[in-house]
């Protein structure tokens, strides 16, 4: 496969490493955060060359470890890339501990979205600290674009919960609803404790079925602000991408619009891993293969064109975890798909 920037939309530019948390459900090796940190960092000017010039809109997003760690270079990479291509976007994974009004003010300056890791009314459980948005949320407030993401363990499975915790925090700053995003517990080569996911959970199925029924209420009737919509809005664009094109290559869109890299150019199939697949100046890379879409239970299963396989770096042990998570949430997907033609349908006739 020849490495060709044309179809690539997402850049993720990998910093280190390093974090300054220890979350309870981390996917990134213990071992890949211990390694010695390298002080001979390439220059901001060589990494902006690593990304296409010709006025492109791509994104670049900015990942860890935690990338605050390092935002004074993190921020120089930028205005460098922007300097190449004024079309670029950029974005930014952290943990918001690190955020300050000052640096808040610098990305919304870079226009940058903002994608904030919190796990809603159990961050103390799950984070093992003080809730950042109690004790300061006066950054957070300032900026102009942000997302929430709340990664679904046990602990939170609960939808709306999660919803509530942060629609009382707009309400108390007087701020207007801001995207929250659900992401199912992956698992990178066995590291997370199997005891957190999700699995044969009778309260969490009826919960999604209770989503899946407001969220077809809501595009029926237009409403695309709430938060059923906000969460969904990323899958319900898939499955449609896929219906037309039939052609996704990894769920996480890696090799397909979707690429990692690192400071000094080495390229990896998955962002949280530790092993480079490759490197930019390589003129070819061996073809993306999905061990799993050839091998049961995926083989046969009605979804594989839509999950391609799940997390492929996920330890085979764990894999029927986010089976049951995708499989619970696509198939809810597509029956309500179904239900909303029907629906217009009978409006037509």
């Amino acid at each position: 496969m020849k490495v060709s920037y044309d179809r690539i939309l997402r850049y993720y530019l990998i910093l280190d490493r390093k974090c300054n948390m220890n979350c309870i459900y981390c996917i990134q090796d213990d071992g890949a955060k211990q390694l010695p940190k390298a002080f001979d960092f390439p220059s901001p000017e060589h990494i902006a060359k690593y990304f296409p010039q010709n006025n492109m809109l791509y994104e670049v997003i900015f990942y860890g470890g935690e990338a605050f760690i390092y935002f004074d270079y993190m921020i120089e990479i930028a205005r460098c890339i922007k300097e190449r291509n004024e079309n670029v976007r950029f974005a930014v994974t952290t943990n918001g501990t690190l955020l300050t009004v000052e640096r808040a003010k610098i990305l919304n300056e870079l226009e940058f979205r903002v994608n904030l890791s919190h796990d809603a009314h159990v961050y103390e459980t799950t984070r093992q600290r003080q809730d950042f948005l109690k004790v300061n949320p006066e950054p957070v407030l300032l900026l102009n674009n942000f997302v929430f993401i709340s990664t679904i363990t046990k602990y939170n499975w609960n939808y709306y919960k999660v919803w509530n915790y942060f629609e009382n925090f707009y309400i108390k700053h007087g701020i207007k609803r801001h995207k929250v995003n659900m992401m199912f517990l992956k698992d990178c080569f066995g590291h997370t404790d199997k005891n957190l996911f999700i699995y044969k959970n009778k309260d969490f199925e009826k919960m999604l079925d209770k989503v899946f029924y407001n969220l077809k209420i809501h595009i029926l009737n237009n409403n695309f602000e709430s938060y059923e919509f906000m969460c969904y809005e990323n899958l319900l664009g898939r499955i449609l991408k896929e219906s037309l094109y039939h052609n996704s290559k990894s769920f996480c869109m890696f090799f397909d619009t979707a690429m990692a890299i690192d400071v000094y150019g080495n390229i990896y199939d998955c962002h949280n891993d530790v092993l480079p697949y490759g490197h930019l100046t390589d003129k070819e890379l061996n073809e993306y293969e999905n061990p799993y879409l050839s091998q049961e239970p995926c083989r046969n299963c009605d979804i594989k064109s839509i999950c391609a396989g799940g997390c492929v770096k996920a330890a085979d042990d764990r894999r029927k975890f986010i089976c049951y998570y995708m499989k619970n949430e696509i198939g809810r997907m597509i029956k309500m798909l179904n239900e909303i033609v029907e629906e217009k349908n009978k409006v037509i006739k």
